[in-house]
């Protein structure tokens, strides 16, 4: 069924692990952004089940900025939720959420969540999402697949947390995997896939301990932007941070023990490249400052 967004209103659940016997969400979200006379507009998109976007922000910069809202609060086993985002040619939009998205205890059956972005000529997209918090026995599978027209620019980043750090809890017997592919005209410029579980989180060659590991890539960039990211990655004082310049593509990685440690440093970064990468001063969503 499709509605225009302000016409719908999503149901509701508990925030709280949901049992196996629950029905599960199933849930599509597909935002459409246009180049209108210099400014980005949010045209007719779709949606289905508890997912939905608050009105389009302008702090000052001609950027479209939008929060997507996920009302049940996070997903549960057998949850299937689809973010499609197509930033048309010429279009600039930020994307971000109000709060962290929870993945809950799966009880024998998977969540699945994907983040599907299409960044058309000239376009631009900024996908800097609060951080994934995966639940102790969670059963996720995570995926982040972005196309690139010839000339997009692109800033995303993934934070995710293995267990509750803050409350000192563990993934215990969880399986999360983890895919990002960013391709350029067709052609592949960064595929991974990782899988984690419980036991792997204090495994040297894995994540050495360390609860939260995030990832950013910048695009286009060059040396210049290398030496930005290295510098910040340098002065970090928590965590282990590093940059990589892989042709036109910037990656940098954080392992941390919180959200919020590799969150400031990347947000560092984005906001030093932004003026050259994006052509704009840093404007940072009001929402991260509540």
């Amino acid at each position: 069924m499709s509605k225009a967004f302000a016409a719908v209103t999503p149901p509701t659940r508990s925030p709280s692990p949901a049992p196996a016997s629950e029905e599960r969400w199933v849930a599509r979200l597909e935002l459409n952004f246009h180049e209108r006379e210099g400014r980005t507009v949010m045209g007719p998109g779709y949606r289905c089940g508890p997912l939905a976007v608050q009105r389009p922000f302008y702090p000052g910069d001609g950027v479209c900025h939008t929060y997507v809202l996920h009302p049940p609060g996070g997903l549960a086993g057998g949850d299937d939720v689809t973010i499609v985002c197509n930033v048309n040619d010429f279009a600039k939009t930020l994307v971000t959420t109000p709060g962290a998205t929870k993945f809950y205890r799966c009880e024998g059956r998977k969540a699945v969540q994907r983040q599907l972005l299409n960044v058309g000529a000239g376009a631009a997209l900024e996908w800097l999402p609060q951080e994934a918090i995966y639940f102790e026995n969670a059963n996720c599978e995570v995926c982040l697949d972005v196309s690139l027209a010839h000339d997009a620019r692109l800033a995303v980043w993934d934070i995710a947390c293995f267990g509750r750090p803050a409350n000192r809890i563990a993934l215990a017997d969880g399986s999360v995997v983890q895919q990002i592919r960013i391709r350029r005209e067709g052609m592949p410029k960064l595929i991974e896939q990782i899988r984690i579980t419980g036991d792997l989180v204090d495994t040297a060659t894995v994540l050495r301990s360390y609860q939260t590991c995030a990832t950013a890539v910048f695009t286009p960039a060059d040396s210049a932007a290398l030496g930005v990211a290295q510098a910040a990655c340098e002065s970090a004082r928590k965590g282990l941070f590093g940059a990589t310049l892989v042709d036109d593509l910037l990656v940098v990685r954080c392992l941390t023990q919180s959200a919020e440690d590799a969150r400031n440093v990347l947000t560092d970064i984005w906001a030093e490249l932004r003026p050259s990468l994006f052509g704009d001063a840093d404007h940072a969503p009001r929402i991260w400052r509540t």
